[in-house]
């Protein structure tokens, strides 16, 4: 089953898609032109998977921040 919302950083709106693969959720973010896949790691934290494109670090990162954000309040 595949989710869908939207998140907000730095006035820019991002869709973001969850799906379940093998049991992990992943986060897929449609960032300016680009889907970007998120997966926990280890410390539980979100990062963006083995992503080499434009988008900077920064702006990744606080994208994973609001998705988990978003999803502690769905709790």
């Amino acid at each position: 089953m595949m989710t869908s919302f939207k998140v907000t950083v730095d006035r820019e709106e991002f869709e973001v898609r969850s799906e379940l693969r093998n049991n992990i959720a992943v986060f897929i973010a449609h960032v300016r032109g680009e889907d970007i896949t998120f997966a926990l790691d280890r410390q539980y934290d979100l990062r963006p998977y083995q992503y080499t494109g434009k988008v900077s670090p920064q702006l990744l990162t606080k994208i994973a921040d609001a998705i988990l954000n978003l999803e502690e309040l769905d709790d």
